[in-house]
């Protein structure tokens, strides 16, 4: 079965510094993350990027997540995404 929605939680270190709710409907979407005031969510910090990271589910609900050539990186479960290689998100 496909999401309904996905909560997003942003962490600084171990801290969670924003929790951000995203898609719904069961529709494909896209969401994009930054500096910039065109950003879907803007993240302004020093360690985020103008166009930081965008993440997007399809009409079969997987979720991707895609660093854009972020300056300090975008990581999952605390391990650094390559740049432009999307990578499918797990629940939880």
């Amino acid at each position: 079965s496909r999401p309904h929605g996905v909560v997003l939680k942003v962490y600084k270190g171990s801290e969670v510094v924003s929790l951000v709710r995203l898609g719904g409907n069961g529709e494909a979407w896209e969401h994009t993350f930054g500096r910039v005031s065109e950003a879907n969510t803007r993240l302004d910090h020093a360690s985020i990027s103008r166009q930081h990271a965008k993440i997007s589910m399809d009409l079969k609900g997987h979720v991707v997540l895609t660093d854009l050539a972020s300056a300090h990186g975008t990581r999952v479960d605390n391990t650094k995404m390559a740049a432009h290689k999307p990578q499918t998100l797990r629940n939880g």
